[in-house]
C-alpha cells in the first residue's frame, strides 16, 4: 500500500491509501470526494456570510455619510 497527500488550499490535508483492489481505489476516491465537495459548500456558504455582511456594512457606512451630511446642509439653511 501506497500513501499519496494531497493538499488543498493549504487548509487541511487529504490522504489516500492505494491498495491492490480497484473497487477500494475507487470507493476510497469517491468517499475523499465527497469529503472534498462537503468542504467547497461548507466554505461556499462562509463566504456568502461574509460578502452579505460586508454589503451590509458598506451601505451602513454610507447611510451614516448621507445622515452626516443632511444634518450638515440642513443646520446651514436653518442658519444654526
Amino acid at each position: 500500500m501506497v500513501e499519496i497527500p494531497v493538499a488543498i488550499a493549504k487548509q487541511s490535508c487529504y490522504t489516500m491509501t492505494i491498495s491492490n483492489n480497484p473497487e477500494s481505489f475507487e470507493a476510497q476516491v469517491l468517499k475523499r470526494l465527497d469529503k472534498i465537495d462537503t468542504d467547497i459548500k461548507t466554505t461556499n456558504e462562509r463566504i456568502s456570510t461574509y460578502w452579505e455582511a460586508s454589503k451590509l456594512l458598506v451601505n451602513l457606512a454610507f447611510g451614516l455619510i448621507a445622515t452626516a451630511v443632511l444634518a450638515i446642509l440642513v443646520r446651514a439653511a436653518v442658519g444654526g
